[in-house]
């Protein structure tokens, strides 16, 4: 028994808290809770009638009434529950560290909800009657529905409403970046109810004692905290999402020197007779880049003179529209597979092939801000396949070389408006090789040492660019025209005798579009309910 005939007439308090606060609970109860103000919330539970909200300082409960419906209170603000003319003989709260009581007379008792939870409150009478009502607490949520109309003034139909231990956000917003903000300052809300948030932490063989340490570390109590206490659950629609359309213009150009010019002189003896050379159209025509002269006993003389200069351009135009918040992604190229050796379970080697795409590849993530500005991530990808690899030994020794990839690339975030173009990256390549092979002594004679050298240069130079441009964009009218629509085949006359390539008779009209189907009826949210 908690309770005396003696205490409940002076007023007691349950452990937890102390004298001083069940003075200033019996203080409060005639000064801060006013007659009028408690004249003002009283209500009678009975089975099925919703509950007085606790903010409003008192309630009144009729015990020995079937189905006392639960009290809905909120973690952190008090209230004074009321029994009438019924004394009350003894408390018992089943989960102490919801909520704290004190009773402050026989027909009065004070509730402190302290964290959200759910417990029962069992209340015998001095007559032998008994009473369970469940309490449920819950998170504050008008206090987060302040501050969101404070930081977001232009968000007017932002809700915040609570579904078991979840802050759910749910309306409309105008953009993706308003319902991230919202998000975020409801993420901070939570955080700043789960800080005092204690797990149970049990180490050394489920024995605690002085010598016993525990340790965890700020990452895994973070993640905890996330588990155990209150999150967010955020179900904000856009209300007219906006889509973008991404130019990119990928703008490549080669340009390439190669000058090379040698002799060599093959041949066991050189003797005299005659000597013959060939044309020179192999050089000129791409096939060849030696001239041979061939001279008795096998002898040859073999010049290897090139003057080669290449320019090699490249011009993509990849475009992809999204919705803004979501991402896009677009492929234009091919797909190659290599062969990639692995250990496989035996200690054996079990050769699989590993695909590998290439070509023109764009992705990127817009997000629409104010006044019509694009934040943008964009990551485009030019890449093309080089026969020039690593040479590979498969299982039966047979050696080959895999064709290699040349990537280039980029990745980075820009805020434009609509319609403005920015190069996101630049690159310029310039390789220059310079060799020369002589005989020694031979091939540094001046002027007869050129017959014993050969020398070659080289010189390759890149410029690569990206440019991007976005723009919003908004669904086509019905019947839009196309340019093939004024087209019209000819026929065998108007083709043969006239010669046209187009029917001078105009196409038909296009059929009318059907009308949209109608949008589907907006719920009334006063005839929702939730269980």
């Amino acid at each position: 028994m908690l309770t005396t005939k003696r205490e409940m007439k002076m007023g007691t308090h349950h452990k937890g808290l102390t004298a001083l606060f069940a003075a200033l609970a019996l203080v409060g109860s005639c000064g801060l809770f006013s007659a009028s103000a408690l004249a003002a919330a009283p209500s009678v539970l009975a089975a099925g009638a919703e509950f007085v909200t606790p903010e409003q300082g008192s309630m009144e409960i009729s015990i020995g009434r079937d189905g006392l419906a639960p009290i809905k209170a909120t973690a952190g603000k008090s209230f004074i529950m009321r029994t009438g003319n019924v004394s009350l003989k003894r408390i018992s709260v089943s989960d102490p560290t919801v909520v704290d009581y004190t009773l402050l007379s026989p027909t009065e008792l004070y509730m402190l909800p302290k964290r959200y939870g759910s417990t029962n409150i069992t209340l015998w009478t001095r007559d032998g009657k008994t009473a369970v009502i469940d309490l449920n607490v819950e998170v504050d949520t008008d206090e987060l529905q302040g501050k969101l109309e404070e930081l977001l003034p232009d968000e007017k139909d932002i809700r915040v409403t609570t579904a078991a231990k979840s802050i759910v956000l749910t309306g409309s917003v105008s953009s993706p970046m308003a319902a991230s903000q919202a998000a975020e300052i409801a993420e901070a809300y939570v955080r700043y109810i789960n800080r005092d948030i204690v797990l149970p932490i049990v180490a050394g063989g489920g024995e605690v004692g002085p010598g016993t340490k525990v340790s965890i570390g700020s990452t895994n109590l973070r993640q905890a905290r996330q588990v155990a206490g209150v999150s967010v659950i955020n179900m904000l629609r856009i209300s007219e999402p906006m889509q973008v359309l991404l130019e990119v213009k990928v703008a490549e150009v080669s340009k390439g020197l190669l000058n090379k010019l040698g002799t060599s002189l093959t041949g066991a003896t050189l003797t005299g007779g005659e000597w013959s050379a060939g044309l020179l159209t192999a050089l000129t025509a791409g096939v060849g880049n030696t001239l041979t002269i061939t001279g008795p006993n096998n002898t040859k003389l073999t010049i290897d003179a090139e003057d080669k200069d290449t320019i090699f351009r490249v011009l993509a135009e990849p475009n992809i529209m999204a919705v803004s918040g979501q991402e896009g992604n677009f492929l234009a190229g091919g797909r190659i597979f290599l062969p990639v050796s692995r250990v496989n379970d035996v200690g054996g080697t079990t050769v699989s092939f590993e695909e590998k795409e290439f070509g023109v590849r764009l992705k990127f993530l817009p997000t629409v801000l104010a006044n019509g500005r694009v934040n943008l991530k964009v990551e485009p990808e030019v890449s093309e396949v080089k026969e020039t690899g690593n040479p590979f030994s498969t299982v039966d020794d047979v050696t080959s070389v895999l064709p290699s990839l040349t990537v280039r690339k980029a990745s980075t975030t820009v805020q434009l408006n609509d319609g403005q173009s920015f190069a996101i990256a630049g690159l310029i390549k310039s390789n220059v090789e310079e060799t020369i092979r002589r005989i020694p002594l031979l091939g540094e004679i001046p002027i007869l040492g050129a017959l014993f050298s050969s020398k070659e240069f080289k010189d390759d130079q890149t410029e690569l660019m990206f440019v991007v441009t976005p723009r919003l964009v908004k669904p086509l009218p019905p019947n839009y025209r196309l340019p093939t629509d004024n087209f019209k085949a000819p026929n065998r006359a108007e083709f043969f005798l006239e010669g046209r390539m187009e029917s001078a008779t105009p196409p038909a009209a296009p059929a009318p579009a059907p009308a949209p189907a109608p949008a589907p009826a907006k719920a009334n949210p006063d005839n929702l309910r939730m269980n």
